[in-house]
Protein backbone atom coordinates (compact mmCIF):
# COMPACT_ATOMS: atom_id res chain seq x y z
CA UNK A 1 0.00 0.00 0.00
CA UNK A 2 2.80 2.31 0.69
CA UNK A 3 4.26 2.17 -2.66
CA UNK A 4 1.38 2.47 -4.56
CA UNK A 5 0.38 5.57 -2.43
CA UNK A 6 3.96 7.20 -3.11
CA UNK A 7 3.10 6.30 -7.05
CA UNK A 8 0.34 8.00 -6.62
CA UNK A 9 1.47 11.60 -4.72
CA UNK A 10 4.47 11.69 -7.27
CA UNK A 11 2.29 11.79 -9.91
CA UNK A 12 0.42 14.24 -8.48
CA UNK A 13 3.34 16.27 -7.53
CA UNK A 14 3.62 15.53 -4.48
CA UNK A 15 7.39 14.55 -4.28
CA UNK A 16 8.43 15.19 -0.80
CA UNK A 17 5.44 13.72 0.74
CA UNK A 18 5.55 10.62 -1.84
CA UNK A 19 9.25 10.09 -0.55
CA UNK A 20 7.79 9.41 2.92
CA UNK A 21 6.06 6.60 2.19
CA UNK A 22 8.90 4.94 0.43
CA UNK A 23 10.76 5.68 3.02
CA UNK A 24 7.90 4.16 5.57
CA UNK A 25 7.70 1.04 2.61
CA UNK A 26 11.68 0.81 3.14
CA UNK A 27 11.47 0.41 6.74
CA UNK A 28 9.16 -2.87 5.37
CA UNK A 29 11.37 -4.24 3.31
CA UNK A 30 14.21 -3.05 1.79
CA UNK A 31 14.54 -4.26 -2.05
CA UNK A 32 16.06 -2.50 -5.06
CA UNK A 33 12.81 -1.30 -6.50
CA UNK A 34 11.73 0.19 -3.64
CA UNK A 35 14.99 2.47 -3.70
CA UNK A 36 14.49 3.08 -7.03
CA UNK A 37 11.14 4.48 -6.24
CA UNK A 38 12.21 6.70 -3.93
CA UNK A 39 15.44 8.07 -5.38
CA UNK A 40 12.80 9.26 -8.38
CA UNK A 41 10.87 10.52 -6.22
CA UNK A 42 13.88 12.74 -3.97
CA UNK A 43 15.40 13.96 -6.86
CA UNK A 44 13.03 16.73 -7.17
CA UNK A 45 14.23 17.71 -4.21
CA UNK A 46 17.47 17.13 -2.93
CA UNK A 47 19.84 14.87 -5.82
CA UNK A 48 22.47 14.18 -2.81
CA UNK A 49 20.28 12.17 -1.04
CA UNK A 50 18.69 10.47 -3.40
CA UNK A 51 22.19 9.34 -4.81
CA UNK A 52 22.44 8.21 -1.14
CA UNK A 53 19.94 6.24 -1.94
CA UNK A 54 20.99 3.77 -4.69
CA UNK A 55 24.93 3.96 -4.15
CA UNK A 56 25.11 1.37 -1.30
CA UNK A 57 23.46 -1.31 -3.48
CA UNK A 58 25.51 -3.92 -4.04
CA UNK A 59 24.10 -5.30 -7.51
CA UNK A 60 23.03 -3.01 -9.39
CA UNK A 61 20.81 -3.87 -11.99
CA UNK A 62 20.11 -1.72 -15.48
CA UNK A 63 17.59 0.77 -13.64
CA UNK A 64 19.36 1.41 -10.39
CA UNK A 65 22.84 2.18 -12.78
CA UNK A 66 20.56 3.99 -15.37
CA UNK A 67 19.00 5.86 -12.09
CA UNK A 68 22.48 6.76 -11.17
CA UNK A 69 23.92 8.38 -14.03
CA UNK A 70 20.30 10.38 -14.81
CA UNK A 71 20.93 11.92 -11.04
CA UNK A 72 24.40 12.90 -11.80
CA UNK A 73 24.07 14.57 -14.96
CA UNK A 74 21.07 16.37 -13.40
CA UNK A 75 22.99 17.48 -10.43
CA UNK A 76 25.57 19.23 -13.52
CA UNK A 77 28.99 17.21 -12.59
CA UNK A 78 31.17 19.41 -11.33
CA UNK A 79 33.98 17.58 -10.05
CA UNK A 80 36.52 15.39 -11.65
CA UNK A 81 35.07 12.63 -9.03
CA UNK A 82 31.35 13.05 -9.79
CA UNK A 83 32.25 12.76 -13.56
CA UNK A 84 34.17 9.60 -13.09
CA UNK A 85 31.04 8.08 -11.71
CA UNK A 86 28.95 9.27 -14.17
CA UNK A 87 30.69 7.83 -16.78
CA UNK A 88 31.43 4.52 -14.90
CA UNK A 89 27.29 4.07 -14.21
CA UNK A 90 26.52 4.99 -17.85
CA UNK A 91 29.52 2.88 -19.55
CA UNK A 92 28.18 -0.34 -17.12
CA UNK A 93 24.32 0.30 -18.28
CA UNK A 94 25.90 0.18 -22.09
CA UNK A 95 27.57 -3.24 -21.41
CA UNK A 96 24.42 -4.69 -20.52
CA UNK A 97 22.24 -2.92 -22.99
CA UNK A 98 24.86 -2.21 -26.00
CA UNK A 99 21.71 -1.06 -27.81
CA UNK A 100 20.16 1.00 -26.12
CA UNK A 101 20.61 4.84 -27.72
CA UNK A 102 19.47 6.77 -24.54
CA UNK A 103 22.84 5.68 -22.70
CA UNK A 104 24.89 6.65 -25.52
CA UNK A 105 22.78 10.23 -25.70
CA UNK A 106 23.68 10.96 -22.22
CA UNK A 107 27.39 9.44 -22.51
CA UNK A 108 27.68 12.19 -25.07
CA UNK A 109 26.05 15.17 -23.17
CA UNK A 110 28.38 13.78 -19.91
CA UNK A 111 31.26 14.90 -22.22
CA UNK A 112 29.56 17.96 -23.67
CA UNK A 113 29.10 19.03 -20.30
CA UNK A 114 32.89 19.28 -19.68
CA UNK A 115 33.53 21.02 -23.31
CA UNK A 116 34.89 17.47 -24.05
CA UNK A 117 33.06 18.52 -27.66
CA UNK A 118 35.35 16.02 -29.84
CA UNK A 119 34.28 12.88 -27.80
CA UNK A 120 30.80 14.25 -27.74
CA UNK A 121 30.51 14.36 -31.30
CA UNK A 122 32.17 11.31 -32.07
CA UNK A 123 29.47 10.02 -30.05
CA UNK A 124 26.43 11.57 -31.46
CA UNK A 125 28.06 10.09 -34.80
CA UNK A 126 28.22 6.76 -33.37
CA UNK A 127 24.44 6.94 -32.25
CA UNK A 128 23.65 8.39 -36.04
CA UNK A 129 25.34 5.43 -37.53
CA UNK A 130 23.17 2.82 -35.58
CA UNK A 131 19.86 4.97 -36.05
CA UNK A 132 19.55 8.22 -38.11
CA UNK A 133 18.20 11.02 -36.16
CA UNK A 134 17.68 14.76 -37.47
CA UNK A 135 17.57 15.36 -33.52
CA UNK A 136 20.97 13.54 -33.44
CA UNK A 137 22.61 15.13 -36.46
CA UNK A 138 21.37 18.69 -35.28
CA UNK A 139 23.41 18.09 -32.30
CA UNK A 140 26.17 17.14 -34.13
CA UNK A 141 25.58 20.64 -36.10
CA UNK A 142 25.96 22.39 -32.77
CA UNK A 143 28.85 21.36 -31.43
CA UNK A 144 31.16 20.93 -34.85
CA UNK A 145 31.56 24.47 -35.21
CA UNK A 146 33.32 24.77 -32.04
CA UNK A 147 36.02 22.52 -33.39
CA UNK A 148 36.41 24.17 -36.94
CA UNK A 149 39.59 25.57 -37.54
CA UNK A 150 38.04 28.78 -39.81
CA UNK A 151 35.79 30.81 -40.68
CA UNK A 152 34.45 29.19 -43.86
CA UNK A 153 34.50 25.92 -42.42
CA UNK A 154 31.98 26.98 -40.13
CA UNK A 155 29.42 28.78 -42.41
CA UNK A 156 29.65 25.26 -44.48
CA UNK A 157 28.60 23.05 -41.46
CA UNK A 158 25.67 25.82 -40.47
CA UNK A 159 24.20 25.30 -43.95
CA UNK A 160 24.05 21.72 -43.27
CA UNK A 161 22.24 22.17 -40.30
CA UNK A 162 19.81 24.81 -41.30
CA UNK A 163 19.07 22.23 -43.90
CA UNK A 164 18.46 19.58 -41.22
CA UNK A 165 16.34 22.17 -39.04
CA UNK A 166 14.12 23.08 -42.28
CA UNK A 167 13.63 19.16 -42.81
CA UNK A 168 12.76 18.74 -39.64
CA UNK A 169 10.59 21.45 -39.55
CA UNK A 170 8.32 20.14 -42.34
CA UNK A 171 7.92 16.60 -40.66
CA UNK A 172 6.83 18.89 -37.42
CA UNK A 173 4.18 20.31 -39.23
CA UNK A 174 2.91 17.36 -40.77
CA UNK A 175 2.77 15.26 -37.51
CA UNK A 176 -0.21 14.58 -35.68
CA UNK A 177 -0.23 16.35 -32.28
CA UNK A 178 0.72 13.11 -30.30
CA UNK A 179 4.30 13.14 -32.31
CA UNK A 180 4.16 16.48 -32.33
CA UNK A 181 4.27 16.66 -28.42
CA UNK A 182 7.17 14.45 -28.69
CA UNK A 183 9.12 16.05 -31.45
CA UNK A 184 8.40 19.55 -29.19
CA UNK A 185 10.04 17.92 -26.11
CA UNK A 186 13.40 17.42 -28.21
CA UNK A 187 13.51 20.49 -30.15
CA UNK A 188 13.13 22.39 -26.59
CA UNK A 189 15.99 20.24 -25.47
CA UNK A 190 18.13 21.21 -28.87
CA UNK A 191 16.78 24.73 -28.26
CA UNK A 192 18.36 25.19 -25.04
CA UNK A 193 21.57 23.62 -25.23
CA UNK A 194 22.11 25.40 -28.87
CA UNK A 195 21.77 28.08 -26.15
CA UNK A 196 24.26 26.90 -23.96
CA UNK A 197 26.89 26.29 -26.70
CA UNK A 198 26.08 29.75 -28.15
CA UNK A 199 27.17 31.77 -24.78
CA UNK A 200 30.17 29.86 -24.59
CA UNK A 201 31.43 30.09 -27.91
CA UNK A 202 34.26 32.04 -29.77
CA UNK A 203 32.56 35.56 -30.60
CA UNK A 204 33.23 35.04 -34.61
CA UNK A 205 31.15 32.27 -34.69
CA UNK A 206 28.48 32.96 -32.57
CA UNK A 207 26.18 34.33 -35.64
CA UNK A 208 25.76 30.76 -36.60
CA UNK A 209 24.31 29.62 -33.01
CA UNK A 210 22.17 32.95 -32.86
CA UNK A 211 20.25 31.97 -36.48
CA UNK A 212 20.01 28.58 -35.66
CA UNK A 213 18.23 29.85 -31.78
CA UNK A 214 16.10 31.99 -33.95
CA UNK A 215 14.63 28.92 -36.74
CA UNK A 216 14.65 26.92 -33.68
CA UNK A 217 12.75 28.84 -31.51
CA UNK A 218 10.16 30.07 -34.16
CA UNK A 219 9.32 26.18 -33.87
CA UNK A 220 9.32 25.89 -30.69
CA UNK A 221 7.24 29.01 -29.54
CA UNK A 222 5.61 30.11 -32.65
CA UNK A 223 3.30 32.81 -30.85
CA UNK A 224 6.42 34.66 -28.94
CA UNK A 225 8.64 36.76 -29.88
CA UNK A 226 12.46 35.80 -30.54
CA UNK A 227 14.60 38.30 -29.27
CA UNK A 228 18.20 37.49 -30.24
CA UNK A 229 21.57 38.95 -28.44
CA UNK A 230 23.71 40.46 -30.11
CA UNK A 231 26.46 41.27 -27.20
CA UNK A 232 28.97 38.56 -28.10
CA UNK A 233 28.80 39.20 -31.99
CA UNK A 234 32.43 40.72 -33.12
CA UNK A 235 32.41 44.37 -34.61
Amino acid sequence: PCVTFGRNLRKKGFYLQSSYCFYKALEINDTINIRNELAVSLMHNDINKAIEVLEPINSKDFFTLFNLSTLYLKKKVETKRDYDKCKFYLKKCIELEPDNDECYSNLAFLEQQQGNYKKAIEIYKMINKINPSYFVSIKIALLTPLLCYSNEEAEDIFKKSIQQITELIEIYNSAEEEEKSKINFQLSDIYINSYIHYSITEPNKSKYYNRLQSKLYRTIYPNMSYKADFSNRKK
